[in-house]
């Protein structure tokens, strides 16, 4: 079984960068990248498009802003790396709540199975 790697940070703490250069480390160049963001305002269509400059063309990139567990059984590369779990979370809760509820649970017990975890928890605190 392989590893997850949680990263976890404040707002604009360098997040991003420090995954994508662990992936590019962990995987050899070989990696997929699960985009969750959605470009909704101007300010996201900046901060996507900043992030695809930033990462190597030799990258697979998936866009899946609610999809984002299939993309990764999907996946044909050593690595993968799921940026971002917030933003995955949100774009779930934002369906109607009783979509986005059964939907977690199928997700979850699909988990369970194949992994054997119960639950992974980051809040993201602010450091001063």
């Amino acid at each position: 079984m392989g590893h997850i790697i949680l990263i976890t940070g404040g707002a604009r703490s360098g997040k991003s960068g420090y995954a994508e250069r662990r992936a590019g480390e962990l995987g050899g160049g070989l990696v997929t990248y699960i985009a969750t963001a959605e470009p909704l305002d101007a300010e996201m269509e900046r901060r996507i498009a900043d992030h695809r400059a930033e990462r190597s063309a030799e990258w697979i990139t998936v866009e899946a802003p609610r999809q984002a567990w299939q993309a990764v059984r999907a996946a044909t590369t050593p690595t993968v790396l799921v940026e971002c779990l917030t933003v995955l979370a949100a774009n779930l809760c934002s369906r109607s709540k009783r979509t986005a509820s059964r939907q977690h649970r199928r997700q979850c017990s699909r988990r369970r199975k194949r992994f054997g975890m119960r639950r992974l928890l980051a809040r993201e605190r602010r450091w001063w």
